[in-house]
C-alpha cells in the first residue's frame, strides 16, 4: 500500500515536472504580433510612413514624435451653411491618439502612390509641403466610422527640418503643420 502510494506520488510529480509549471502561461498559444519598424524620419516621405505605423498601430508614442511642439492644425468644412476654422495643436493630437490607443478603435491609412514636394516660398527656410498625402484614412470606433475621402478634401502637410543634434547625427523632420479643408459637393 505504501509502495503503491509512493510511486503515485512520483509519477504525479514526474507528470508535473515534465508537463511545466501549472502557472506558467501557456507556450506558443498565442499569436504574437511583432511591432512596426520604424524608419529614421530623415525625409517628410519616411515622416508620413512612419505615421501610417504609428496609427495604424495605435502606437501614441511614435505618433507624438512625429509633431513638433508648435504644430498647428486646422480644419474647416465647406458644406457647413456657416463654416468655421477649427484649429488644434500638439496637446490636441496626443489626446486623439491616446483616445484612439485606449479604445477598440481600428485605423486603416493608406498613402498616396505620389508624394510630391512643394517648396512654398511663403514658408520659412527648409519647410517642405506635401498636399494630399492620403489615398485613404478611415477610423472606425465600433460601427461608427470616419473617413477622409480624396475626392473631396484637401489636405497640405508641412514639414519643419530639426537639425542633427546628440540624437540624430543627420537633419529630421517632423510635422509642423496641416491644413484640411473639405470643399463643397456640387448639389450639397
Amino acid at each position: 500500500m505504501r509502495k503503491a502510494l509512493w510511486l503515485h506520488l512520483v509519477g504525479a510529480t514526474l507528470c508535473l515536472l515534465l508537463s511545466g509549471c501549472i502557472f506558467s502561461p501557456d507556450k506558443g498559444g498565442g499569436v504574437v504580433i511583432p511591432p512596426p519598424v520604424y524608419v529614421q524620419p530623415t525625409a517628410p516621405e519616411n515622416v508620413l510612413l512612419n505615421l501610417r505605423f504609428a496609427y495604424t498601430n495605435r502606437d501614441s508614442v511614435q505618433y507624438k514624435s512625429l509633431f513638433h511642439d508648435n504644430y498647428e492644425g486646422s480644419f474647416i468644412d465647406q458644406n457647413d451653411p456657416f463654416p468655421q476654422l477649427v484649429t488644434y495643436h500638439k496637446a490636441d493630437e496626443a489626446m486623439h491618439i491616446a483616445f484612439i490607443a485606449q479604445s477598440t478603435a481600428s485605423v486603416d491609412l493608406v498613402l498616396a502612390s505620389s508624394l510630391v514636394r512643394i517648396i512654398d516660398l511663403g514658408d520659412p527656410e527648409g519647410w517642405i509641403t506635401i498636399q494630399n498625402p492620403f489615398q485613404q484614412l478611415q477610423i472606425y470606433i465600433g460601427s461608427e466610422g470616419h473617413a477622409i475621402v480624396p475626392d473631396n478634401e484637401t489636405i497640405e502637410m508641412k514639414f519643419i527640418p530639426i537639425p542633427p543634434g546628440p540624437s540624430s547625427p543627420d537633419t529630421t523632420y517632423q510635422i509642423i503643420k496641416l491644413t484640411e479643408i473639405r470643399r463643397s459637393i456640387t448639389g450639397s
